[in-house]
C-alpha cells in the first residue's frame, strides 16, 4: 500500500514539475522572439484576417474580430493590421494579448 501512495505522490510531483516548466517556458519563448511580424490575409468568404509568425511558425491565427460574438472577419486589411499589431506589441513586452471591445472601439472597428 505504501509503495502505491509514494508511486502516486512521485507521479503527481512530476506533473506539476511538468506544468510548472511550461509555464515558464513558453510565455518566456514568445516574448523573446525577434522576427515576428504580422500577415493579413483575406479569407474566401469576403473580410480579412491576420497570422503573427515567427521563423516560419504561425504563432497566431485570426481569421475573425477577436472580442465580439460570432465569426465576423474584419472589414478592412488596414483594420487586421492594426489588430494584429497591436497584439504583436503586447507579446512582445510579455503583455495580456487578449483583445478587448475597448480595443476595438479605440481603433475604429466597432462603435461604442
Amino acid at each position: 500500500m505504501r509503495n502505491k501512495k509514494s508511486k502516486a505522490g512521485a507521479l503527481i510531483v512530476s506533473f506539476l514539475f511538468i506544468i510548472a516548466m511550461i509555464w515558464v517556458l513558453i510565455p518566456n519563448r514568445i516574448q523573446s522572439e525577434p522576427g515576428m511580424e504580422v500577415e493579413v490575409f483575406s479569407l474566401d468568404s469576403g473580410g480579412y484576417g491576420y497570422k503573427i509568425n515567427s521563423d516560419g511558425h504561425t504563432l497566431i491565427y485570426q481569421p475573425f474580430i477577436p472580442a465580439i460574438a460570432g465569426k465576423k472577419a474584419f472589414v478592412s486589411s488596414q483594420d487586421a493590421k492594426n489588430i494584429g499589431e497591436l497584439v504583436k506589441q503586447r507579446m512582445q513586452t510579455g503583455g495580456n494579448v487578449d483583445v478587448t471591445k475597448e480595443d476595438l472601439k479605440s481603433y475604429g472597428i466597432i462603435g461604442n
